[in-house]
């Protein structure tokens, strides 16, 4: 069975990899909040989403000349 099923079923959550990104890590652990009040608003969701995008960008960008 699948480790988000197993985790369902013995109401846990599954281990998030060490190597993902803390904003994500962030939205992740949030949004399996029992108590829906305390999970993020789409609006967040979709900032840090765009905020990570923009960080990945930049890295792919790093030492070359940007155009302005």
């Amino acid at each position: 069975m699948g480790q988000i099923y197993l985790a369902k079923i013995q109401n846990e959550t599954p281990e998030i990899p060490a190597e993902f990104p803390v904003v994500l890590k962030e939205l992740v652990l949030t949004g399996w909040s029992k108590k829906p009040r305390e999970r993020p608003e789409i609006e967040k969701i979709s900032l840090a989403l765009s905020l990570m995008e923009k960080e990945e960008e930049e890295k792919s960008f790093t030492g070359t000349t940007k155009l302005k």
